[in-house]
């Protein structure tokens, strides 16, 4: 569902980026909106996950938290996508970035076997900066992002509850954190849209690397606040 939202944000902004480098519809504002596809790892085996829910046909209710390494998650690889919206200044961004994750846990549980899924999902956000230079089509920024994440497992042994519209899910064990990760991404521009990839990663504990590309729309006023101008001498 993130994905789908993010991919309709962008989908709709395009049609102004694309006026506005052919020269109609005005100016359109030196703003950048990115959307990330990549991998990235989560060192989790000293994260604990806690949840609570209850067996079906008892109403009494149970609580269950474990290590991250207990459950199987230790240092899982997991699907990122995110949606990045920076608005630019002279060689200087600052926007939000938000986002989710996807995976499965990287070895078999040593406790609560049987209780749990073995999928891991998240989310994210949280505020960025960045710094960028460009000349002509090409440009290269490094930014930092830092935020609130959270990560759940399902615990496929208690009763579904309700969630989102009218459907029914397992109650999740999940771990909260923050992140703080720094990123160095290449840009190549055409038009009004642009695409390249990026890597980095989470340095705080808990967090791994990450990689992975990009598409996104970055109109000529953006290009302009990172341009590298050059001076000639007489």
């Amino acid at each position: 569902m993130r994905l789908v939202i993010a991919s309709c944000v962008l989908a709709a902004l395009c049609a102004p980026a694309r006026a506005s480098h052919r020269g109609h519809g005005g100016p359109f504002p030196p703003i950048r909106i990115d959307l990330t596809i990549g991998a990235t790892q989560r060192a989790t085996e000293n994260q604990v996950f806690s949840g609570s829910g209850h067996y079906p046909g008892s109403s009494d209710s149970l609580s269950l938290a474990g290590y991250g390494r207990e459950l199987g998650l230790s240092r899982p690889i997991l699907t990122q996508v995110q949606l990045h919206m920076l608005y630019g200044l002279r060689h200087f961004g600052f926007g939000v970035v938000m986002g989710g994750l996807w995976g499965n846990a990287d070895h078999a549980p040593t406790r609560y076997a049987g209780l749990i899924g073995g999928s891991l999902n998240g989310f994210e956000v949280g505020p960025e900066l960045r710094t960028m230079w460009s000349h002509d089509w090409f440009e290269v920024s490094a930014s930092l992002a830092g935020g609130y994440e959270t990560l759940g497992v399902p615990i496929i042994a208690f009763e579904k509850v309700s969630c989102g519209k009218g459907g029914r899910c397992y109650p999740t064990a999940s771990a909260d954190r923050f992140f703080l990760e720094p990123r160095v991404t290449f840009t190549f521009h055409a038009g009004a849209f642009a695409f390249g990839g990026y890597g980095g990663g989470d340095v705080l504990p808990g967090g791994g690397f990450s990689a992975g590309g990009f598409l996104g729309v970055a109109p000529e006023a953006w290009r302009k606040r990172g341009e590298i101008r050059s001076t000639t001498v007489q």
